[in-house]
């Protein structure tokens, strides 16, 4: 069975295989977006734009701001009045302002690139045509080496710990990036952006370099990750990610939270689907979501 693996993807199944699942399996979607996450969608788009036509950025804003929100009318959201989601909107457009501020000019390449590649051990050049990499970059600049990569994260505090040596969701974007020269390429230039949506917004830059030796432990998990796949194995690893996870009724047996989250058909469905082998067998249409689409 092919599979193609996102960074989205692969985290969702390291942190909790259920929640894969019941995202990428039964494609369960909420009823409504999130606010909290909407927003931060927001600043992400806005940021971009901001920065990949910085010579034009008083005009392109606002546009890139109405564009978005047109895309996600309140009927979609979960803010609990026009009132709030006008303030969101307004809010979003002045911190996205204040983040390009403070990030300063930058030599941008590209935002939201593309890039697909086959899994390819990176030593031994063995393809595994079944596993396809798929990733989209977040901001591509020019480093002092070469390409580099930035991806955004919107964040409510100032992160704990730098933790971009460790990424595995940068060594992914360094992966595909030079892909396939792995013995030719030079270590790559990796960073998050952490936007810091406090009352005074600020930003820190949390910096690495990845390279052949990240790219081989990627693509052990990759290949890891594949076969559990394959296999069926999706099981619950609850934790402090619950608290803010669009499963969690469903997960802990909240009824009632489930069913705002998602309509009335979803515990049916989530109970027809819990064995394994009855879920593997199952065709996408029954998903009631699809359905009533």
């Amino acid at each position: 069975m092919p599979i193609t693996l996102s960074k989205t993807k692969l985290m969702a199944y390291i942190s909790c295989p259920e929640k894969f699942r019941l995202r990428y399996g039964l494609r369960l979607k909420p009823l409504k977006d999130d606010p909290a996450l909407l927003e931060g969608r927001a600043i992400h788009h806005l940021v971009e734009s901001g920065l990949m036509y910085a010579y034009a950025i008083e005009d392109v804003l606002p546009v890139a701001s109405m564009r978005f929100w047109e895309s996600t009318p309140f009927e979609s959201c979960g803010y609990d009045s026009i009132k709030e989601y006008k303030h969101a909107q307004a809010l979003c457009l002045a911190q996205s302002q204040k983040f390009l501020e403070l990030i300063g000019p930058m030599q941008v390449m590209a935002v939201e690139k593309e890039y697909l590649a086959i899994l390819t051990d990176p030593f031994t050049g063995e393809v595994f045509d079944d596993i396809t990499i798929r990733g989209f970059l977040d901001v591509l600049f020019q480093g002092e080496s070469g390409p580099a990569v930035i991806d955004i994260k919107t964040v409510g505090r100032t992160p704990s710990m730098p933790i971009a040596h460790i990424s595995l969701e940068l060594a992914l974007y360094g992966y595909l990036l030079t892909y396939p020269d792995y013995w030719d390429a030079k270590p790559i230039e990796v960073a998050f952006l952490n936007l810091i949506r406090t009352k005074e917004p600020k930003i820190t830059w949390d910096k690495a370099v990845v390279d052949i030796e990240a790219f081989e432990a990627l693509v052990t998990t990759c290949r890891q990750v594949a076969e559990a796949i394959r296999l069926g194995h999706f099981w619950k690893n609850p934790g402090m990610h619950c608290g803010w996870c669009s499963f969690r009724g469903l997960c802990h047996g909240n009824n009632l939270l489930a069913i705002q989250t998602f309509g009335h058909h979803v515990i049916e469905f989530y109970q027809a689907t819990k064995d394994v082998m009855a879920y593997q067998h199952l065709h996408n249409s029954m998903n009631p979501q699809d359905q009533a689409a």
